[in-house]
């Protein structure tokens, strides 16, 4: 997937030099899993003189026009209306069948038979949920509305998944002038985007990957040009980041701080009130699970927010894995070194998730205590 962005000459130079930067280049060979290795190289990035063109596949889920999306791949290869149609006729009896992420949503808010809508003490009652807080969007049509509302363009499948996220934190998280968020695995910064919008925190650290941190980079400028952005390289140090938070004001639009895994001894102890990985954990090696889970407890606040959203079980494999037999381990959602003295809010298998893909998807929202 190719997007093109529009950006000035003088944020091109600082991107320039990030990825010339030892920030960029010298790398924990820890940080990169089998999967990860081989994706990292999938992407790649253009500049023009006022304008950006970047690639990628996995955490690569930048909007982008169904319509003109659709054109390209027709101009590009005539035949390709032909070869999806028997594509989707063999599908259709060769594949379980699923819905799509709009009627998903719409089953799931709704307590639809089909996600299995059973409660319990740490499963979401959707439906009280609606009743109880008006800022919930009930259905995928609402999403569709108030997305366009502020973002001027229509959400993807994978937008419409964050709002999901977003209607399940609800609850738990408020619009405060000591908001300081923290997000591992970004991708492209779809759901930083997103809360960015809804709860203006004063500052927001995306902890990822150097080339997945470009995308992020590039895609959040679109929609936060006043705002200050911190990148990898223009950070050396715990007492930089704790300046930038202590300079931040409440009237003042979100700073974002970029940084590498190799930098995350820079995060200050006890800062966050938000923290957050969203189907990164299962990509990575569980030294490197462990690793975030430590750092998790370090620098979040007490009675802060931990949300995990992840596969159930998944071997963060290479493309050849259906012909090679993988040696990573399975990363098991429920074998994380989850601390038994924080409060479980949420735990439970995601009702959206199990009739848009055949693997299940594990949400848990944790309070973290001392």
């Amino acid at each position: 997937m190719s997007v093109h962005f529009k950006l000035n000459e003088e944020f091109i130079q600082r991107l320039k030099s990030f990825i010339n930067s030892e920030a960029y280049n010298s790398r924990s060979e820890i940080s990169y899993s089998e999967y990860w290795l081989e994706n990292a190289s999938s992407m790649s990035i253009e500049f023009g003189k006022d304008n950006a063109n970047i690639e990628g596949k996995s955490g690569f889920y930048i909007p982008q026009s169904i319509l003109i999306s659709r054109i390209l791949k027709v101009i590009k290869n005539p035949f390709l209306i032909r070869k999806k149609l028997i594509n989707k006729f063999q599908e259709y009896f060769e594949k379980p069948l699923f819905v799509d992420t709009n009627k998903a949503f719409d089953r799931a808010m709704s307590h639809h038979y089909s996600t299995d809508p059973d409660l319990s003490k740490y499963r979401v009652n959707h439906l009280k949920l609606v009743n109880q807080f008006a800022n919930v969007l009930k259905n995928s049509k609402e999403v569709k509305n108030y997305h366009y509302k502020w973002a001027k363009e229509y959400p993807n499948s994978q937008i419409i998944i964050e709002y999901y996220l977003r209607n399940l934190l609800i609850p738990y998280l408020e619009r405060k002038k000591d908001n300081i968020f923290l997000d591992i695995g970004s991708g492209n910064g779809n759901l930083v985007n997103l809360l960015t919008h809804e709860y203006s925190p004063k500052v927001y650290c995306l902890v990822d990957l150097p080339e997945s941190l470009i995308n992020a980079i590039i895609f959040l400028r679109k929609y936060y040009p006043k705002s200050l952005f911190f990148f990898p390289n223009e950070i050396n140090s715990q007492e930089e980041i704790t300046s930038i938070i202590s300079s931040s004001s409440i009237n003042e639009t979100t700073k974002f701080v970029f940084l590498t895994p190799w930098q995350a001894n820079y995060i200050p102890s006890n800062t966050f009130s938000f923290c957050s990985n969203i189907t990164s954990f299962q990509e990575m090696t569980k030294e490197q699970v462990n690793i975030y889970f430590d750092l998790i407890e370090r620098i979040t606040i007490k009675d802060g927010l931990f949300l995990c959203v992840n596969r159930v079980e998944k071997i963060p494999v290479n493309s050849n894995a259906f012909h090679v037999e993988q040696t990573a381990e399975p990363i098991r959602f429920y074998e994380y070194p989850w601390r038994k003295r924080n409060l479980r809010l949420i735990d439970e298998i995601s009702r959206l998730h199990r009739i848009v893909q055949a693997d299940d998807i594990a949400i848990r929202l944790e309070s973290i205590k001392d």
